[in-house]
């Protein structure tokens, strides 16, 4: 049993981020059920994320079965006014973390972070409010994917 790579492209040509795993069985998690109205939700937010052209559908041959895939799932959330009524939706990577070598380099320290930029007059934010299906796989991981949603989508290359 070997350790794998897994690449991700990201939009920023040239740049890859690399997440080695400690085997190479494939990962697979169950559909889980969802209500009629989660599943509407579902819908409408991998139809809004096709329409911004940050996913495509994936496209297997016949009888073909995705040998990587996570559980969609969908936790509550405030709304404006404060009440649990909204959903969340977000992919369960929990096997996938299990499976993901640690780092051997810890995270910076946040007063590290902001001693960086010292007297820079030039600064700017990126919103990554979408920005993690704007990765695709290589690989043997090119269609892991949240599972449970109509289409079926994978992250398109930029």
């Amino acid at each position: 049993m070997g350790a794998r790579r897994a690449f991700l492209d990201t939009a920023i040509e040239g740049v890859e981020f690399e997440v080695e795993l400690t085997d190479d069985k494939p990962i697979f998690a169950p559909r889980r059920r969802f209500s009629q109205y989660e599943h509407e939700l579902l819908k409408a937010y991998c139809e809004e994320r096709e329409a911004a052209k940050l996913t495509t559908r994936l496209k297997l041959p016949p009888g073909v079965k995705e040998p990587n895939c996570a559980s969609t799932v969908m936790p509550r959330k405030k709304d404006a006014e404060g009440n649990w009524t909204e959903r969340r939706i977000c992919g369960d990577y929990l096997r996938h973390n299990d499976k993901t070598v640690p780092d051997k380099y810890p995270m910076p320290v946040a007063d590290e972070l902001f001693d960086e930029p010292g007297g820079s007059e030039c600064f700017s934010t990126l919103n990554l409010r979408m920005g993690q299906q704007t990765a695709s796989n290589h690989g043997s991981r090119r269609n892991a994917r949240p599972q449970g949603g109509d289409p079926p989508l994978k992250a398109e290359n930029r």
